[in-house]
């Protein structure tokens, strides 16, 4: 699971653009979270948070939402509960802002 995250990651990296590594990064860090792996989860979920805050005119609205949930559950796993709780809040804010029904 974690080398096919990687794979999709690095895909992106060379053929999505900037929005597409975002994603990719929110996947790795997913993985991470779900196997347990804090430390790992954290530095990528804040790749998937710094690729937003410094391309944001280029993100949809729900790239904003898995962001901050990406940071929140990478900090749950690495058992921050504060900050977890804090960009939990975010999260649900953005996605109540998300404006595609679809999404």
């Amino acid at each position: 699971m974690v080398d096919f995250a990687y794979g999709s990651l690095a895909h992106w990296r060379s053929v999505g653009g900037t929005v597409r590594q975002q994603r990719g990064e929110w996947l790795v860090s997913r993985v991470h979270a779900v196997l347990g792996k804090g430390g790992p989860a954290l530095k990528r979920a804040q790749f998937c948070y710094q690729l937003l805050e410094d391309n944001k005119s280029e993100m949809d609205d729900v790239d904003t939402a898995f962001a901050y949930e990406a940071v929140a559950r990478a900090y749950a796993v690495s058992g921050d509960k504060k900050e977890s709780l804090k960009f939990l809040e975010m999260a649900k804010k953005a996605g109540e802002e998300i404006k595609n029904d679809k999404d």
